[in-house]
């Protein structure tokens, strides 16, 4: 999945899914991060207003919901193994996860700095995330 074109305001993301491929176009901002579940089922997009899309449903393709998941840009979105929960890192120092079906906020960590990318390790029980101050390994008690 990624962005393939922008013009005139307009971006045009092209996906490839377990159930089919399309395009969505996205008039008036451009996305940022896209994650795939690994389920095939549903995807997430970000951008630099902090808002996360949750997108399902194929051949024609739903909003599921949007959250507000940061105060600035969403940097990177990443996925849990089992498709039930998304990690969000953001430019306002924090990462969190988020249940999937609820959109409700799991867990929410601040750092020292801007973060940029983010990893489920460990069968979805571990988090990396890379920013400016550095890498943070978060585990997740059950």
């Amino acid at each position: 999945m990624k962005v393939v074109s922008y013009s005139g305001g307009i971006s045009t993301v092209n996906y490839h899914l377990r159930r089919g491929t399309g395009s969505i176009l996205f008039p008036g901002w451009t996305p940022g991060p896209i994650a795939i579940a690994p389920d095939g089922t549903w995807f997430a997009i970000g951008n630099s207003q902090g808002e996360v899309t949750i997108w399902t449903g194929l051949p024609k393709v739903n909003r599921l919901a949007t959250i507000a998941a940061h105060d600035g840009p969403v940097r990177a979105i990443a996925i849990s193994p089992d498709s039930t929960q998304l990690a969000t890192a953001g430019a306002d120092k924090t990462v969190r996860i988020w249940d999937r079906a609820t959109q409700r906020t799991l867990a929410i960590a601040r750092v020292d700095g801007d973060l940029y990318s983010c990893s489920w390790a460990n069968a979805g029980v571990e988090l990396a995330v890379a920013g400016e101050r550095g890498l943070y390994l978060f585990a997740f008690l059950t």
